[in-house]
Protein backbone atom coordinates (compact mmCIF):
# COMPACT_ATOMS: atom_id res chain seq x y z
CA UNK A 1 0.00 0.00 0.00
CA UNK A 2 1.42 3.45 -1.28
CA UNK A 3 1.08 6.25 0.90
CA UNK A 4 0.25 9.83 -0.86
CA UNK A 5 1.12 12.76 0.93
CA UNK A 6 -1.61 15.70 0.25
CA UNK A 7 -0.68 18.93 -0.19
CA UNK A 8 -3.52 21.28 1.30
CA UNK A 9 -2.89 23.85 -1.05
CA UNK A 10 -3.34 21.09 -3.83
CA UNK A 11 -6.65 21.52 -6.27
CA UNK A 12 -8.95 18.61 -6.25
CA UNK A 13 -12.30 18.38 -8.64
CA UNK A 14 -15.11 16.75 -8.67
CA UNK A 15 -17.34 16.05 -11.63
CA UNK A 16 -18.97 19.24 -12.41
CA UNK A 17 -17.84 21.33 -9.38
CA UNK A 18 -15.24 23.84 -9.09
CA UNK A 19 -11.77 23.03 -7.49
CA UNK A 20 -11.33 23.13 -3.80
CA UNK A 21 -8.68 22.34 -1.67
CA UNK A 22 -8.07 19.27 0.67
CA UNK A 23 -8.66 21.36 3.60
CA UNK A 24 -11.97 22.49 2.37
CA UNK A 25 -13.12 19.10 1.09
CA UNK A 26 -12.19 17.51 4.53
CA UNK A 27 -14.26 20.28 6.41
CA UNK A 28 -17.09 19.54 3.53
CA UNK A 29 -17.07 16.01 4.86
CA UNK A 30 -16.26 15.60 8.52
CA UNK A 31 -17.74 18.52 9.79
CA UNK A 32 -21.54 17.16 9.57
CA UNK A 33 -19.90 13.79 10.39
CA UNK A 34 -18.83 14.99 13.49
CA UNK A 35 -21.49 17.49 14.54
CA UNK A 36 -23.33 14.44 13.95
CA UNK A 37 -22.00 12.18 16.37
CA UNK A 38 -21.65 15.49 19.41
CA UNK A 39 -25.34 15.21 19.36
CA UNK A 40 -25.34 11.20 19.46
CA UNK A 41 -23.18 11.47 22.59
CA UNK A 42 -25.27 14.34 24.24
CA UNK A 43 -28.62 12.43 23.71
CA UNK A 44 -27.01 9.54 25.33
CA UNK A 45 -25.92 11.44 28.32
CA UNK A 46 -29.19 12.84 28.71
CA UNK A 47 -30.68 9.24 28.51
CA UNK A 48 -28.40 7.97 30.54
CA UNK A 49 -28.57 10.66 33.37
CA UNK A 50 -32.84 10.06 32.81
CA UNK A 51 -31.82 6.03 33.37
CA UNK A 52 -29.76 6.30 36.20
CA UNK A 53 -32.87 8.39 38.16
CA UNK A 54 -35.10 5.91 37.32
CA UNK A 55 -33.18 3.30 38.71
CA UNK A 56 -32.62 5.34 41.90
CA UNK A 57 -35.76 6.36 42.45
CA UNK A 58 -37.09 2.88 41.76
CA UNK A 59 -37.27 0.90 44.65
CA UNK A 60 -40.45 1.97 46.96
CA UNK A 61 -40.71 -1.89 48.13
CA UNK A 62 -37.91 -2.61 50.65
CA UNK A 63 -39.19 -6.25 51.40
CA UNK A 64 -38.03 -7.18 48.08
CA UNK A 65 -34.54 -6.04 48.68
CA UNK A 66 -31.80 -8.82 50.38
CA UNK A 67 -32.12 -7.48 54.02
CA UNK A 68 -36.01 -7.32 53.29
CA UNK A 69 -36.25 -10.73 52.15
CA UNK A 70 -33.83 -11.54 55.10
CA UNK A 71 -36.17 -9.21 57.69
CA UNK A 72 -39.57 -11.31 56.18
CA UNK A 73 -38.51 -14.67 56.45
CA UNK A 74 -39.67 -16.50 59.94
CA UNK A 75 -36.66 -18.59 60.09
CA UNK A 76 -34.40 -15.86 60.86
CA UNK A 77 -36.16 -15.44 64.23
CA UNK A 78 -34.37 -18.75 65.47
CA UNK A 79 -31.03 -17.88 66.26
CA UNK A 80 -29.58 -21.62 65.67
CA UNK A 81 -31.09 -21.72 62.12
CA UNK A 82 -29.03 -20.72 58.86
CA UNK A 83 -30.52 -17.57 58.75
CA UNK A 84 -30.72 -16.62 61.72
CA UNK A 85 -26.64 -17.45 62.42
CA UNK A 86 -26.31 -15.45 58.93
CA UNK A 87 -28.08 -12.12 60.53
CA UNK A 88 -25.67 -12.36 63.46
CA UNK A 89 -22.83 -12.50 61.19
CA UNK A 90 -23.94 -10.29 58.82
CA UNK A 91 -24.73 -7.12 61.42
CA UNK A 92 -23.47 -8.60 64.31
CA UNK A 93 -26.11 -8.77 66.81
CA UNK A 94 -28.59 -11.85 66.95
CA UNK A 95 -32.52 -11.03 64.84
CA UNK A 96 -34.22 -11.46 68.68
CA UNK A 97 -31.88 -8.51 70.14
CA UNK A 98 -32.30 -6.42 67.12
CA UNK A 99 -35.97 -6.78 66.75
CA UNK A 100 -37.10 -6.82 70.30
CA UNK A 101 -34.98 -4.06 71.44
CA UNK A 102 -32.90 -1.87 69.05
CA UNK A 103 -35.24 -1.37 66.79
CA UNK A 104 -38.17 -0.16 69.65
CA UNK A 105 -35.10 1.58 71.21
CA UNK A 106 -34.28 3.28 67.78
CA UNK A 107 -37.57 3.86 66.51
CA UNK A 108 -39.23 5.43 70.11
CA UNK A 109 -36.08 7.74 70.87
CA UNK A 110 -36.45 8.91 67.03
CA UNK A 111 -32.76 8.29 66.37
CA UNK A 112 -33.07 8.85 62.40
CA UNK A 113 -35.15 12.11 63.05
CA UNK A 114 -38.37 10.46 60.61
CA UNK A 115 -41.05 12.12 62.93
CA UNK A 116 -43.27 9.42 62.15
CA UNK A 117 -42.81 9.54 58.13
CA UNK A 118 -40.07 7.85 56.51
CA UNK A 119 -39.52 6.43 52.66
CA UNK A 120 -37.05 3.62 54.11
CA UNK A 121 -38.16 1.83 56.92
CA UNK A 122 -35.96 2.29 60.17
CA UNK A 123 -35.26 -1.94 59.95
CA UNK A 124 -33.30 -1.01 56.89
CA UNK A 125 -31.44 1.89 58.41
CA UNK A 126 -30.74 0.07 61.64
CA UNK A 127 -29.48 -2.80 59.49
CA UNK A 128 -27.33 -0.41 57.15
CA UNK A 129 -25.80 1.28 60.20
CA UNK A 130 -25.04 -2.19 61.83
CA UNK A 131 -23.53 -3.84 59.26
CA UNK A 132 -21.17 -0.46 58.72
CA UNK A 133 -20.01 -0.40 62.36
CA UNK A 134 -19.93 -4.49 61.78
CA UNK A 135 -18.31 -5.38 59.34
CA UNK A 136 -16.86 -2.19 58.40
CA UNK A 137 -18.78 -2.14 55.02
CA UNK A 138 -18.91 0.61 52.61
CA UNK A 139 -21.50 2.54 51.26
CA UNK A 140 -21.52 1.13 47.75
CA UNK A 141 -22.47 -2.49 49.87
CA UNK A 142 -24.95 -0.88 51.68
CA UNK A 143 -26.83 0.56 48.18
CA UNK A 144 -26.33 -2.57 46.90
CA UNK A 145 -27.97 -4.69 49.83
CA UNK A 146 -30.80 -2.31 51.10
CA UNK A 147 -31.68 -0.44 47.85
CA UNK A 148 -30.67 3.04 49.07
CA UNK A 149 -28.48 5.31 47.93
CA UNK A 150 -24.73 5.88 48.65
CA UNK A 151 -25.01 9.13 49.74
CA UNK A 152 -27.93 8.46 51.43
CA UNK A 153 -26.31 5.49 53.70
CA UNK A 154 -23.68 7.68 54.62
CA UNK A 155 -26.05 10.61 55.50
CA UNK A 156 -27.97 8.64 58.05
CA UNK A 157 -25.31 6.64 58.89
CA UNK A 158 -23.90 9.68 60.44
CA UNK A 159 -26.96 10.93 61.90
CA UNK A 160 -27.56 7.49 63.86
CA UNK A 161 -24.11 7.59 65.65
CA UNK A 162 -24.80 11.44 66.66
CA UNK A 163 -28.17 10.96 67.72
CA UNK A 164 -27.56 7.09 69.46
CA UNK A 165 -24.27 8.71 71.30
CA UNK A 166 -26.35 12.11 72.21
CA UNK A 167 -29.75 10.56 73.61
CA UNK A 168 -29.00 6.83 74.67
CA UNK A 169 -25.29 7.57 75.96
CA UNK A 170 -26.40 8.33 79.12
CA UNK A 171 -29.25 6.25 79.72
CA UNK A 172 -27.50 3.09 78.93
CA UNK A 173 -23.61 3.39 79.26
CA UNK A 174 -22.13 3.50 82.65
CA UNK A 175 -18.95 4.80 83.17
CA UNK A 176 -17.20 1.67 86.01
CA UNK A 177 -16.63 2.70 89.62
CA UNK A 178 -14.17 0.54 91.50
CA UNK A 179 -10.04 0.88 92.60
CA UNK A 180 -8.85 2.12 89.15
CA UNK A 181 -10.65 5.57 89.44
Amino acid sequence: MELLELDQSADVSRAGEPQMSYASLIKELLVPVIKRKVEEIQEFRCLRNREARAVRMKISDYSNTPWGRMLMDPTVRDSNSYLGRLFKRRFRVPFPLFNDILLPIVEKEDIFECRNVCRIPISIKLLACLRILGRDSTADDISELAGVGESTALFFFKLFIKNFSNKLFGKYIIKPEGIFN
